[in-house]
Order: structure tokens, then sequence, then C-alpha cells
């Protein structure tokens, strides 16, 4: 494995975490900050991101 590679595999796991570790954060918080509309309608792009993130943690 070459720098190069290992530096976009990390790349990738950073991105990767980055959105496991948000999205439940942000479908949490949004609702108590009175944003709720606005997740509903991100809801169909949260919510996924959301289960996606807790499975790949399961």
């Amino acid at each position: 494995m070459t720098d190069r590679t290992a530096i976009r595999a990390g790349v990738a796991g950073a991105v990767l975490v980055a959105i496991c570790c948000a999205a439940p954060l942000v479908a949490l918080s949004l609702p108590l900050a009175g944003l709720g509309v606005w997740l509903a309608g991100a809801g169909l792009v949260v919510l996924p991101l959301m289960a996606t993130g807790l499975g790949l943690v399961a």
C-alpha cells in the first residue's frame, strides 16, 4: 500500500465517521431547537443516514 492510497483510505474513513456521528445528533438536536419543520422536509435524507450510521455502529 502506497502512502497516497493510505491517505485516501484515511480520508474516506474520516468522512464516513463524520456522517455516522453527525446524522443522529442532527436528527435529535433540530427538533429540540424548534427546527422540526425543517427536519420534516429533510427527513428523507437525515433519517436514512441516521439508520445507516446506527447500523454500522451495531
